[in-house]
């Protein structure tokens, strides 16, 4: 099933119960801001991204390899990311 990509602009929060607090900004122009929140200071990266059907298709630095993760949405409209076996979901902020 095909996932409206709309739906995914804008700015996420990782869930509480998440490994590690992020935020996700991602803009219609195809760039994404991953933040790591840290206890002293925030660590930011950033990415071009690409979507193909439900698919979130990202170019992380410095590896030439491009990562694919699935996405979708819970039924409260949070995103949900799955990368290999690792499901984590994210709060629109």
């Amino acid at each position: 099933m095909e996932v409206d990509h709309k739906r995914l602009l804008g700015k996420w929060r990782s869930a509480q119960d998440s490994l590690e607090d992020l935020t996700l900004e991602f803009k219609e122009s195809g760039q994404l801001q991953y933040t790591i929140h840290g206890k002293d200071q925030d660590h930011k990266i950033f990415l071009s991204y690409r979507i193909e059907n439900n698919a979130l298709i990202t170019d992380p630095p410095p590896s030439s390899s491009e990562a694919h993760t699935l996405f979708g949405f819970s039924e409260e409209g949070n995103l949900i990311l799955t990368y290999g076996d690792q499901v984590e979901a994210y709060i629109r902020v």
